[in-house]
């Protein structure tokens, strides 16, 4: 990793690395990573071994230790999803990974509802979204208060800020049990990937590819 120290995850205070260094960032005793997220001010990677350490900024608990504290290397200890991760996303205060049984757990940041779990309590620990009944999640994308995630029917919901209508549900409404809503997909056409904004508050923004 490169750039500001807290999200680059080589230990020390606020530097700065203007190119990517010759050592790897120490992930543990004989750990690699199998993909990585970053973004405002916190980085997450999912291991070798299916599970996932987070550092950074963590004043939201967006690193999912079960604190506000910040880390500038990975810490020693794994967060605690219960099962293995097939991916995650990280969004400005929040963090949502996708488990090996396709379900979907968030923390961090809550003040939009963009944890998914049906309050606006934040949380430093990763809690279960509520996707309905036989829906799965095939993908993710966390933003800067939005979330969005394509499910097993190809089908997208989305929760947290519709400040700028996020939702893609016709309106700019906000969710009233602050659980996933529907998007309004075009008639006859299903998604394969959906990304949300990660930049502003100022301009939320979904784009979708569609089958």
């Amino acid at each position: 990793c490169w750039g500001r120290n807290y999200q680059i995850g080589y230990g020390g205070g606020n530097l700065y690395t203007t190119a990517p260094k010759s050592t790897a960032v120490n992930l543990g005793s004989g750990r690699t990573a199998k993909s990585v997220s970053s973004t405002f001010e916190h980085t997450c990677v999912i291991l070798d071994d299916d599970t996932v350490k987070c550092w950074g900024f963590g004043s939201g608990g967006q690193l999912g230790y079960g604190n506000n504290n910040l880390a500038y290397s990975p810490p020693s200890s794994t967060v605690n999803l219960g099962m293995g991760v097939t991916s995650i996303s990280v969004g400005h205060f929040t963090s949502c990974a996708i488990l090996t049984n396709g379900g979907v757990k968030c923390w961090g940041i809550n003040s939009k509802g963009q944890v998914g779990d049906g309050t606006t309590t934040a949380r430093s620990s990763p809690v279960d979204v509520d996707l309905g009944t036989g829906f799965t999640a095939k993908m993710v994308s966390v933003g800067y208060s939005s979330v969005c995630a394509v499910l097993n029917d190809d089908s997208i919901k989305c929760w947290g800020s519709n400040q700028y209508g996020e939702f893609g549900a016709g309106n700019q409404l906000p969710s009233a049990d602050n659980l996933p809503t529907s998007t309004a997909l075009p008639a006859g056409l299903t998604a394969k990937s959906v990304s949300t904004s990660a930049t502003t508050v100022t301009y939320g923004f979904v784009c979708a590819v569609m089958n």
